[in-house]
């Protein structure tokens, strides 16, 4: 991932929560902004970030449904900003394996589609859930 779309980490910190999620260790570092950034979850096809208090960082690495010479894998970043579930909200960009943003939806199987609406549903829910448990 090219540091300008994760300028918050520099590439040793990447590479160390690499290796602390590995040994099976907190992958938490201290991010550029002097802040805790902290990997939760790492496998063959995704990861999660909690970048910091205000944003959180899913990657999925997808197949499309049909590979072209220059769409052979498609890099969905999901980032959803916000300190609390009331506030917030979700941006997702598609990139090609070379992070070339692209409108990849078009190359996407539905299964694919389901996952990231999953993800994107997190938010409204978390939302849901908050204000109908007010009083």
């Amino acid at each position: 991932m090219p540091s300008s779309l994760l300028p918050t980490l520099s590439e040793n910190n990447r590479l160390d929560m690499i290796d602390f999620i590995d040994s099976k260790l907190k992958a938490e570092v201290d991010n550029l902004l002097r802040g805790k950034s902290e990997m939760t979850a790492l496998s063959d096809d995704s990861i999660s970030i909690n970048v910091s208090d205000a944003l959180q960082m899913t990657i999925l690495l997808l197949k499309p449904i049909q590979p072209t010479d220059s769409i052979s894998q498609i890099i969905c970043v999901v980032q959803t900003y916000g300190t609390d579930s009331i506030s917030s909200s979700t941006k997702i960009d598609y990139y090609t394996n070379k992070w070339v943003k692209t409108d990849a939806t078009l190359f996407l199987s539905e299964a694919d589609m389901k996952r990231i609406k999953t993800l994107n549903l997190q938010t409204i829910v978390n939302w849901s859930d908050v204000i109908l448990k007010k009083d």
